[in-house]
């Protein structure tokens, strides 16, 4: 849908050229057709989607956080939110809408039952949202740096996720994006200058992998940790 609106404009009088497709003139009226078209589906899909998603969780606020904070002040953090997710179950018996609106806000505390529209926006602006400034440009990828840096300050601040080890493994994946995206912000420089010797730099290949291991790695030593925990439980009981 946002590759409709990357144009290009070449010097001159060429005009605005479809970065996607240069054969497909920007100004002409079969592709001004096509953006009223891409626009409406970004009013549906894009904006449309996580809107109705924050209406739908927002009209249900009072059941999917009964009071999680307030909980937490009288008896604790950790009881204040058993105590919440317990009430919160309790609702979803009583009401099958609101059970089957479960897939949105079950792996989040009841205090973060909106976080799933701040994932659904930032997944947007990492992949559709970018696509607008050109694939492949410094401009693109600082700002997709920004953006995972952003998600990351927010995902250490706010810890959404009801089991500990899944916030953990979130702010890992987002490190994980980030070193991704500095080393195609730095091999994209060094093409600027015309440098090749990083882009046969095998060190620099070996960190890059080892970036994209290093999340998925985590996440199995605290799977092999939490069923070692479960069966040592299992074996005193």
């Amino acid at each position: 849908i946002f590759t409709t609106f990357a144009c290009t404009t070449f010097d001159g009088d060429y005009g605005r050229f479809l970065k996607a497709d240069l054969s497909i003139n920007c100004d002409s009226a079969e592709h001004k057709f096509y953006e009223i078209y891409a626009l409406i589906c970004v009013l549906i899909f894009p904006i449309g989607v996580p809107a109705m998603e924050f209406t739908i969780l927002w009209f249900h606020r009072e059941q999917l956080d009964p009071g999680q904070k307030r909980l937490a002040k009288i008896h604790g953090e950790e009881r204040g939110l058993e105590m919440a997710l317990e009430e919160r179950a309790r609702l979803e018996e009583e009401n099958e809408g609101l059970r089957a609106l479960s897939f949105l806000y079950d792996s989040y505390e009841p205090k973060y039952f909106y976080f799933e529209v701040f994932e659904t926006i930032r997944k947007l602006f990492l992949t559709g949202g970018l696509v607008v400034l050109g694939p492949g440009t410094i401009s693109q990828i600082v700002i997709s740096i920004f953006i995972c840096i952003g998600a990351t300050l927010v995902l250490i601040h706010c810890q959404p996720y009801i089991k500990d080890r899944v916030d953990l493994f979130s702010e890992l994946s987002q490190l994980q994006t980030f070193f991704v995206m500095f080393a195609g912000l730095l091999l994209q420089y060094a093409s600027m200058l015309g440098d090749t010797e990083m882009k046969r730099d095998k060190a620099f290949d070996m960190l890059l992998l080892l970036s994209q291991l290093f999340a998925p790695v985590i996440m199995l030593a605290m799977v092999l940790i939490k069923g070692r925990d479960m069966a040592v439980r299992a074996a005193n009981s």
